[in-house]
């Protein structure tokens, strides 16, 4: 069944990215680290103007850097489903909260043959902060993951940059 929800999640991913047109995405990069245990999430979206939002993260516990080898053993990755809104703009602009759904993976050290181990499935909330700076969007974020996998739960605090792809 997994395998199932696993499959049909990645097909509407990529139909619902390559029905839209490349010019209305934006590219973001983040970093965040924990706050209560030495884990870290780097993160690349790709963002619509309509606030949808498509995620493609990885989770390193114990360590605040991946070791360069994807799906190594303290690794997870994640695919997500967004969407951000812009709250409180009238009253304090530069606010967005995000919301993502979707799962995090284990490929188990395996590069040649990624095979994917146990799927569970994840939250993401992030309320992040536009930093008034005219050379670059970036970004303040505090971000919540809940997962049933429990090691990678918690309060994350990081910087994220935005980049127009055209």
């Amino acid at each position: 069944m997994k395998k199932i929800f696993t499959t049909l999640l990645a097909l509407s991913l990529c139909t619902f990215a390559g029905a839209q047109s490349l010019s209305d995405f934006d590219l973001e990069l983040g970093y965040s680290a924990s706050v209560d245990a030495p884990n870290s999430m780097q993160s690349l979206r790709l963002i619509n103007e309509s606030g949808v939002a498509l995620h493609l993260d990885m989770f390193v516990s114990d360590a605040y850097a991946p070791s360069g080898f994807p799906g190594g053993p303290n690794e997870l990755g994640g695919i997500y489903l967004g969407f951000n809104h812009d709250v409180l703009e009238g009253l304090m602009p530069g606010i967005t909260y995000e919301i993502a759904a979707g799962l995090l993976v284990d490929a188990q050290n395996k590069i040649a043959e990624i095979k994917f181990v146990d799927p569970e499935m994840a939250f993401k909330h992030s309320l992040k902060y536009a930093l008034p700076i005219d050379a670059v969007d970036a970004k303040l974020e505090a971000s919540y993951m809940f997962s049933s996998a429990t090691h990678a739960n918690g309060v994350y605090v990081g910087l994220s940059t935005r980049w127009s792809i055209f």
